[in-house]
């Protein structure tokens, strides 16, 4: 998988699992420019992702790869201007990108209880990115932490039987 976890890098050629895991890393890719993105265009196989700001000369086209055989492979990036011309973007940060920020997991993981204008303040203070306009995205958001944690732990769980079977392989007799 070409996909880089570093969200300040986009590249061509750079591959992804699904259109919206593609989507996710320009958006991850913006807002740590202090951008936003929306797509622009869309079918099954490509995506049009471009600034938010009318005039802006940023985008990223991504494309689905299909194979001889008529199946269809990852996703790609076949083109981009990463160039913010003529730009009033400023972050809007997804649900998702909120529920991501360390600053926002490390304050409800300390206090489920927190409250909005509260995570607003330290997301402001230690990343810079003004939710005030977010308010209901915030009010929601310690449920999408909740849920990328699940997330990760069933991942984990997963695991087990191959790391197990690889121990077994490894550790014969044991």
């Amino acid at each position: 998988d070409g996909e880089s976890s570093d969200v300040e890098t986009l590249s061509i050629g750079m591959t992804f699992e699904s259109g919206t895991d593609a989507l996710h890393a320009v958006q991850d890719y913006a807002l740590a420019h202090g951008k936003a993105v929306k797509v622009k265009q869309r079918s099954g196989m490509h995506r049009l992702i471009g600034c938010t700001a009318e005039g802006c000369t940023f985008w990223v086209k991504v494309y689905r790869k299909r194979r001889a055989d008529k199946t269809y492979g990852p996703w790609y990036i076949s083109s981009m201007n990463t160039k913010h011309v003529n730009c009033v973007s400023s972050a809007n940060p997804t649900r998702r990108q909120i529920a991501e920020l360390p600053t926002f997991e490390s304050a409800v993981r300390a206090d489920y209880t927190i409250s909005a204008p509260a995570l607003a303040e330290q997301v402001q203070h230690r990343d810079g990115i003004s939710l005030q306009k977010k308010r209901r995205t915030l009010y929601r958001a310690p449920e999408a932490v909740h849920e990328l944690k699940s997330k990760d732990l069933a991942r984990s769980y997963e695991k087990i039987p191959s790391y197990l079977g690889q121990f077994a392989a490894l550790n014969p007799g044991s």
